[in-house]
């Protein structure tokens, strides 16, 4: 059985700091070839491949993508019982080709007790090789129509709204060998300060005898106590230092309407309590809403550019329309 600590997932962060560690553990490798074996060394173009193979193996799977698909196409049938009565409700409608269904293979998945079970035995292959490809090719196609998408929009992005793409900015600046972002000194006085943060907390957290430095949030929401003030919950207040870090990565106008906001959301819960409206807190179909408002707005400022790509799919590209 293994247990793994619910944290810190990389892929939750824009700039997936897995993907940015390997990279910088590629350039130490590659300092240390420059003075053995030159021609051996990496140039700028292949670590910036690296990168961004890392960055679409992490996503592919990291959080709620690949990482709880096998949960997913086991739980169904896996956790059904008679008092939830999930077999008649929901799992029986369910395709077969998309789920696992033998009691024995699932027994063995979930709970974890039967001695000497894996993957490879052949019930259990079995059992898992037809919904596995099934899913496979769905993933496959998934990505496939992302690249479309990024095919069709990307000149658009980069020459009409010419995006900056800040998340790309630092491993540029890690791989440029003319940056001067290592030779500066504030640069790894900020990175060792944030480092040592880490690695005290980090030791604190195995061993509690060693001392800490204390970045645990401190709740204001807990001193509201009477209503409609108490509908405010969880607010916290504390510094993380690599979140402070990310900031400048962020353009100042998104940074801005995070806080905007974060302040407008508590103030509806405020508002709701006063009224006697019960609101769940994290208001779903608002998030929902500005999901589908970003996609309509995104869609409407580029019609122009879909409208040239439709007629170029129609009667032939024209102008300085290119792949």
């Amino acid at each position: 059985m293994e247990a793994v600590y619910y944290s810190a997932h990389s892929t939750t962060f824009s700039l997936f700091f897995n993907s940015v560690c390997s990279l910088l553990i590629l350039l130490a490798g590659n300092s240390v070839l420059k003075k053995i074996c030159y021609r051996y060394t990496l140039n700028p173009a292949e670590l910036i491949t690296i990168f961004v193979m890392l960055n679409q193996g992490s996503a592919l799977i990291g959080h709620s993508m690949l990482q709880i698909l096998p949960a997913t196409i086991a739980v169904p049938f896996g956790l059904a019982t008679t008092e939830n009565e999930w077999i008649e409700l929901f799992a029986s409608r369910i395709p077969s080709w998309l789920l696992v269904s033998e009691s024995s293979t699932l027994d063995s998945y979930i709970t974890g007790e039967k001695s000497g079970s894996s993957l490879y035995l052949e019930d259990n292959f079995r059992a898992w090789l037809l919904p596995a490809l099934t899913w496979s090719i769905f993933i496959c196609l998934l990505i496939f129509i992302m690249f479309c998408i990024n095919t069709i929009i990307r000149k658009y992005w980069m020459q009409n709204e010419r995006l900056r793409f800040p998340v790309t900015q630092l491993p540029n600046e890690i791989i440029n060998p003319q940056s001067l972002l290592f030779k500066n000194k504030f640069f790894w006085i900020s990175c060792g300060t944030i480092s040592l943060v880490n690695i005290v907390n980090g030791f604190h957290f195995f061993v509690p005898v060693v001392p800490s430095f204390r970045v645990v949030p401190y709740d204001l929401g807990a001193l509201f106590t009477t209503k409609p003030w108490d509908a405010i919950g969880y607010m916290p207040f504390t510094v993380r230092p690599f979140l402070v870090g990310l900031i400048f990565l962020i353009p100042l106008d998104i940074t801005f309407s995070c806080w905007v906001f974060f302040f407008y959301w508590k103030a509806q819960l405020v508002i709701s309590s006063a009224l006697g409206q019960v609101q769940r807190p994290e208001f779903p179909e608002q998030s929902a809403g500005a999901y589908i408002s970003l996609c309509v707005i995104a869609i409407w400022m580029a019609k122009k550019h879909i409208v040239m790509i439709l007629k170029s799919l129609i009667v032939g590209p024209a102008g300085n329309l290119d792949s």
